[in-house]
């Protein structure tokens, strides 16, 4: 595999197509993926290609990924794989999602909120808000190139220093999408900012301000772990009925960020934080591995969209992650098999569905056996207090 991953780090114009069941793998150039197969990958399987080819089709709307993918990247810096850890077994994680009613590290990490605002109040507010932008340097205004992909037109950035930026989404694409949507990391942003929006909102709506807020939907939520320990090579994760996968990987084979669940209802993903802490300044000396779970109501066949009114009634909104004992996983599979390296480098989803209906039972026994314990009741409960808190601030701001 280190050979592969070392091939596509020098090549930006061959994608590695691979065919776990039968042992194969081919080469189409990059050109000829997207004239003759219109950057359309999701008839293959796996692939693996550079970071470059991954960003050049990424910016195709005509792009679709393989079931799994892995991304060669160029990252060279972050001195992530050389910490020395006291232990690499992933519990630090496992004990976390077993009792997070003990841990504070559950966090929202983001947030997004779509106001049902008239046409007319979304005109005032924008009007408000060129205001405030010839004003004060923090709030900048920004015109979406890609708008059919953020569904708005313009969106406004209230900018914090170490803090993170509060957004506001207008003028959508579609009168079939509110007016105003809202997006900040309830975990890490000003709240005066969020004080002087509600302030503007219920001047905008009077009397219907309470009722807006009530019947606003919450279009995506991120919930986090921070956990250290353990690396991003050492989490082996899956998502219940989900197939898709993308692996982020250096040349030399260091794992920096796995994927699965497409982006439309629930993704879970584990990567490097500390490469990100040392990018802004922050002392990297201390390993941080990061799982979050983003979840889309309004695209989740159970939930059906999630009303800021109904926050207590809500199915479950943290469910269908299934984490194992990466260690005794790779024992029994083999440590030096293709099994256990389809598993590490393509996903457990990847090995699934490349078994025919015998072996596929076996793995399931596997699996089961390496299965790490996840309260999803008590993280549920955790989600819902806080989006609780965070719809009584709205209330009360």
């Amino acid at each position: 595999m280190k050979i592969l991953l070392a091939d596509a780090a020098k090549s930006d114009y061959n994608i590695t197509v691979i065919d776990h069941a039968k042992h194969t793998m081919a080469n189409i150039t990059l050109d000829d993926l997207i004239s003759i197969h219109k950057s359309n990958l999701s008839n293959f399987d796996s692939v693996l290609m550079s970071e470059a080819a991954h960003d050049t089709l990424s910016s195709y709307k005509e792009y679709k990924p393989a079931k799994s993918t892995v991304v060669v990247t160029r990252a060279t810096s972050a001195p992530y794989q050389d910490l020395v850890l006291n232990y690499s077994d992933y519990s630090s994680l496992s004990c976390k999602l077993a009792s997070p009613e003990i841990f504070a590290d559950l966090f929202l990490d983001k947030l997004e909120i779509t106001i049902p605002l008239t046409r007319s109040e979304s005109k005032r507010l924008h009007s408000i808000l060129i205001e405030e932008e010839m004003r004060l340097f923090r709030v900048k205004q920004y015109s979406h190139p890609n708008a059919k992909g953020v569904k708005f037109n313009k969106s406004f950035s209230i900018e914090a220093k170490q803090f993170g930026s509060l957004q506001l989404l207008i003028k959508p694409i579609s009168k079939k999408i509110k007016e105003l949507k809202v997006s900040y990391n309830p975990s890490n942003y000003q709240e005066k900012d969020l004080r002087v929006l509600v302030k503007k909102l219920k001047k905008l709506c009077g009397r219907h301000f309470k009722n807006r807020i009530l019947k606003s939907n919450v279009t995506r939520v991120d919930v986090t772990f921070d956990s250290d320990g353990y690396l991003v090579g050492d989490a082996t994760i899956s998502l219940d009925k989900s197939s898709f996968y993308k692996a982020f990987v250096r040349a030399n084979g260091v794992v920096e960020t796995k994927v699965v669940g497409a982006n439309k209802s629930r993704r879970v993903q584990v990567y490097n934080k500390t490469a990100e802490q040392v990018k802004r300044g922050v002392d990297g000396n201390k390993v941080c591995t990061r799982l979050e779970m983003t979840i889309r109501p309004y695209n989740v066949k159970s939930l059906k969209g999630l009303k800021l009114k109904d926050i207590e009634q809500v199915e479950d909104l943290y469910t269908g992650l299934l984490t194992y004992d990466s260690n005794k996983l790779s024992e029994l599979l083999g440590e030096s098999s293709g099994d256990w390296q389809i598993v590490q480098y393509f996903g457990v989803a990847a090995l699934r569905r490349n078994k025919n209906n015998t072996d596929r039972v076996k793995l399931a026994k596997i699996l089961k056996q390496c299965e790490l314990g996840v309260d999803g009741i008590m993280i549920n409960k955790i989600v819902r207090d806080k989006l609780c808190e965070i719809r009584a601030k709205f209330l009360a701001l």
